[in-house]
């Protein structure tokens, strides 16, 4: 099963990276794109196995702790970053300059406290969020009523005119 659920992600971060935000609404791959096992290049955990806890990772591999920038915006975690590397010899009159800068965002599911956020930067370069979940109200028991279709039956005069005959 666990195999299968990462095959699936493998499947679904494919498609996030080779879809863009132009694609026409409706279009082949929407509803891929729209399961929470992997978003925006984020990987979120299973919460049976983190103890019910939310946790997800994001790969930073080539980015130090400094150059990057974590946020919580309303029911958003953001995280930004940029790597400038310069290098080049005086003598020569040679020199590069790269950077590097990414932008991603993931929807929190609805049950996650925002305030409760965190991350760490583990030893193989990714970033790992942990958040706790909040306790969704129960539901309040209600009957539901089972509607019939409205058939006038023969010889019955019909309420919804309001009309009488004499």
């Amino acid at each position: 099963m666990r195999s299968e659920i990462e095959r699936m992600e493998r499947i679904f971060r494919g498609v996030d990276q080779l879809s863009s935000h132009t694609r026409a609404p409706g279009s082949h791959g929407d509803a891929l794109l729209q399961q929470p096992a992997v978003s925006s290049g984020f990987q979120i955990e299973d919460p049976q196995e983190q103890g019910g806890g939310f946790v997800a990772s994001l790969d930073v591999q080539d980015f130090s702790p400094q150059d990057l920038a974590v946020k919580v915006s309303g029911d958003k975690l953001v995280v930004a970053g940029r790597r400038e590397v310069k290098s080049g010899e005086v003598s020569s009159g040679s020199y590069s300059h790269s950077c590097q800068e990414f932008h991603r965002e993931t929807q929190l599911p609805r049950d996650v406290d925002p305030q409760s956020v965190s991350c760490c930067l583990t030893e193989d370069g990714k970033l790992k969020f942990k958040a706790q979940r909040r306790a969704l109200p129960a539901a309040a028991e209600r009957v539901v009523v089972i509607e019939q279709p409205a058939t006038a039956t023969p010889g019955t005069a019909s309420q919804s005119t309001g009309t009488t005959h004499a």
